[in-house]
């Protein structure tokens, strides 16, 4: 192939993209417009009642909430028999736009005086479909206080450790037709000197999977 013929042909194959690209942007605005396809929402109220756990309401500052901007704020403290409580909180986004208002709890708990030891992704294996929870989790520690954290992204249909992976998700759903609609969940158990950490780690990981179908049927 002559030189000549190599850079037409390379023109051919960049205008290509570029015009595949401006599609895309042009098909993106016109969904993002069109009221038709925002017809997925969350259920007004998150149930009080997973399977043999029960919650109590948080009282929260509205204030601090307010940054994160969410359209729906779920914030619940469950209890189970004897064991440890474990609290959740969920900010409810009606669009990907509103996606980067969620941020990692690592920036909050290190503002309120949390010492971060120790962050990692790790995954939950669901029953439901053969479907995983990928998620983020992190032990923090306040003078002789202990806490152990898990938080991801979510979709109506699947979780993501990693918001950027969400948003990517969430803009080729959008040009489908899809919902956009996404949350922030984060579960949050305190490690007690009566109880190893992998203790406090099985019992979100169980609340976790118990969790998780009601977090999907919350995306109608």
């Amino acid at each position: 192939m002559s030189i000549l013929s190599k850079i037409i042909s390379d023109k051919k194959f960049f205008t290509a993209i570029i015009l595949l690209v401006l599609a895309n942007v042009i098909v993106y605005k016109s969904i993002a417009r069109d009221p038709s396809n925002q017809s997925f929402h969350f259920k007004n109220e998150f149930p009080s009642h997973i399977s043999d756990w029960s919650a109590k309401d948080v009282l929260y500052d509205k204030a601090v909430i307010a940054s994160l901007d969410p359209d729906v704020t779920v914030y619940k403290t469950y209890y189970k028999n004897d064991l440890y409580p474990v609290t959740l909180f969920i900010a409810g986004y009606h669009s990907l736009e509103k996606a980067d208002l969620s941020h990692s709890p690592i920036v909050c708990f290190t503002g309120q005086g949390w010492d971060i030891i120790d962050t990692r992704t790790n995954k939950i294996s669901m029953a439901l479909d053969n479907e995983i929870i990928y998620f983020n989790q992190m032990v923090q520690k306040k003078a002789e206080t202990t806490m152990i954290t898990f938080f991801w992204y979510q979709t109506k249909t699947r979780s993501f450790s990693n918001r950027g992976l969400q948003k990517f998700y969430l803009f080729f759903q959008r040009l489908i037709g899809k919902s956009d609609y996404n949350a922030f969940v984060r579960l949050t158990a305190t490690n007690t000197h009566d109880e190893s950490l992998e203790e406090t780690m099985l019992l979100l990981i169980d609340f976790a999977k118990e969790l998780y179908p009601e977090l999907r049927r919350h995306f109608l």
